[in-house]
């Protein structure tokens, strides 16, 4: 009798075996060709997308179809971290200079000179009481003994933050609320390919970093009964504060919110994810930290509110008004990614059994969903350009995750083949939007926004530095240029380039000043520049910058003037 109960027992665990292997061998297939692809093209191909969709699909079929036992649940997370991987690194390290929103260009200046100087000094503008990040690539880079770019360092240390520890940390935090293995594989999958995630994996910016510290500490503060854990997250809240430099503000509101919906929900004081006691502890770390080393940040950001408040009036709706439909593609995702976290949130709440931590998550991604996607609060200029609203997604998308994994497991536990097919149709169509769309994929789109691409060649770089070199006066330039020189050696040469509204021609100041254009930018993409209805402005405000293509007619003024430089990609103009 026990004999043959042990045998069933082994059966039914080796029964989905073949089917494990067949799985792991697709995988293996269609992940190498993912790699020969970003080997062989100069820029991602819409294929590549179709493939790593398709890697994603594999990966699913795993989650839904194998006995998550033994070490499989290791196996998989292994494969969702190269995914991750596959995905960060295809970009920052494919591409010469990977430079995001372009803040990425003044943390690797920065970082170049801290590697240079060896201490901290006011060269770090108002991130010198924030250098955790620097100091970190820095060490990475010293101790290995590399002679490369800091830049690669950065961009490799934050591909593997992202892919490995968050990916982790997503996956603890999901099987301690739900108990659930599946449910807690389907959370690392869909962080994976979030665009938010994926996005700030490629960033490398001490922002980025506070976001996997974020989950970190969620994951702390889920074990509040475990004495280790409480104090290991009371000691994160200094990493969390002097890595950046507002991001703890985001993360009290957040947390804040989450105390609050407890109050609802939790009647007694057993067990609450976050106390009132952690939250007096994080705001003082921040208040005192900030008074004692960061005095600076506390008026960078009243003058920032105040000037930003100021002209901050009214909607924005500039890129809506005159490209909806490359606007609706480009954030379609967020749709199905919605779906998923609305089923979450009412199937949560619905069934008695579910950890009543798993409902505060579930809610308070209910709440975040207009702070975090794309609405009618986004469109408020007060909101968005003062509060930084948008913001909030950068610290939130996790909560999205678990639930959307935690909806689209539930969702698939229905016995019936007709949803089994639509959740995974919608599965690999949401993973082929979220990857494709010009926020991740500014290289090649699937559909185009008029904004510029989010990394520099190195034949660009070169012929700024060259350009910048032979200036006496100033560089006018685009954006893009102008920012990159900002914060190099040539600082002190860089401006914007101006286009008189009225004359239609380009402007500069003196006969000295040069006038840099970068050509393969502009066949491809808008650039932009200051538009003055009034003659050169000095000091013109980036804040008012205006997008202009190849075929407009300030360009055309181009042909009266002489070249002095001349690449392919940038041509310099006397």
């Amino acid at each position: 009798m026990h004999s043959t109960a042990l045998s069933k027992i082994i059966h039914e665990r080796h029964a989905d075996r073949p089917m494990y292997l067949l799985l792991l061998t697709y995988f293996t297939l269609v992940f190498t060709l993912s790699v020969v692809i970003l080997y062989i093209y100069d820029v991602r191909p819409l294929f590549y997308y179709a493939v790593m969709a398709t890697l994603g699909l594999v990966i699913l079929l795993q989650i839904l179809y194998v006995e998550p036992t033994g070490m499989r649940p290791i196996a998989i997370l292994a494969q969702i971290m190269a995914f991750s991987l596959n995905l960060i690194w295809g970009v920052t390290l494919n591409y010469d200079l990977f430079i995001g929103r372009t803040d990425t260009m003044p943390h690797i200046w920065w970082a170049q000179n801290l590697l240079q100087v060896g201490h901290v000094t006011d060269f770090l503008n108002v991130y010198e009481p924030f250098p955790l990040w620097y100091i970190l690539c820095n060490s990475v880079y010293l101790l290995g003994g590399l002679t490369g770019s800091i830049a690669q360092v950065m961009f490799v240390n934050s591909g593997l933050i992202y892919s490995i520890l968050a990916t982790f940390c997503i996956y603890l935090l999901t099987r301690k609320i739900s108990g659930d293995k599946r449910i807690a594989l389907l959370a690392a999958l869909f962080l994976s390919f979030n665009t938010t995630f994926v996005f700030y994996g490629m960033y490398s910016i001490p922002r980025s970093i506070v976001m996997v510290l974020f989950i970190l500490l969620v994951v702390l503060l889920i074990d509040h009964e475990d004495k280790k854990k409480r104090w290991l997250a009371y000691g994160l809240t200094l990493p969390i504060v002097v890595y950046h430099t507002v991001s703890s503000l985001f993360l009290i509101c957040i947390l804040m919110l989450i105390y609050a919906i407890q109050k609802l929900f939790i009647r007694t004081k057993k067990d609450p994810i976050v106390t009132l006691r952690f939250l007096a502890v994080l705001v003082g770390v921040t208040a005192c930290y900030w008074a004692l080393n960061a005095t600076n940040i506390i008026w960078t950001l009243t003058n920032s509110l105040t000037q930003s408040s100021a002209g901050a009036e009214g909607l924005q709706t500039g890129s809506i008004y005159e490209t909806p439909l490359s606007e609706v593609v480009n954030y379609s995702q967020y749709s199905v990614w919605i779906l998923f976290i609305l089923a979450g949130v009412l199937l949560i709440l619905r069934y008695k059994h579910v950890d009543i931590k798993l409902k505060i998550l579930a809610l308070a991604a209910l709440i975040l969903i207009p702070l975090s996607y794309p609405g009618p609060l986004m469109l408020l200029n007060t909101l968005s350009s003062t509060v930084s609203i948008g913001r909030f997604e950068e610290y939130a998308f996790m909560f999205m995750t678990v639930i959307a994994a935690a909806g689209f497991g539930m969702l698939y536990r229905k016995k019936s083949s007709v949803v089994h097919g639509l959740l995974v149709l919608a599965f690999v169509l949401m993973v082929f939007l979220s990857i494709s769309n010009d926020f991740v994929a500014s290289d090649n789109p699937l559909v185009e926004r008029p904004f510029y691409t989010y990394y520099l060649n190195d034949s660009e770089i070169t012929g700024m530095e060259h350009i910048a070199s032979l200036a006496e006066g100033s560089v006018m330039s685009d954006y893009i240029a102008v920012r990159y020189l900002e914060k190099s050696p040539y600082m002190e040469h860089q401006h914007i380039l101006e286009a008189n509204v009225i004359t239609k021609k380009l402007m500069k100041e003196n006969t000295t000043d040069l006038i840099l254009i970068r050509d393969g930018e502009l066949e491809k993409r808008p650039v932009k520049l200051y538009s003055s209805d009034n003659g050169y402005v000095r000091a013109a405000p980036w804040n008012a910058l205006e997008y202009y293509y190849a075929g407009d007619a300030v360009f055309a003024s181009l042909g009266e003037r002489n070249s002095v430089y001349s690449s392919g990609t940038m041509t310099g103009y006397d």
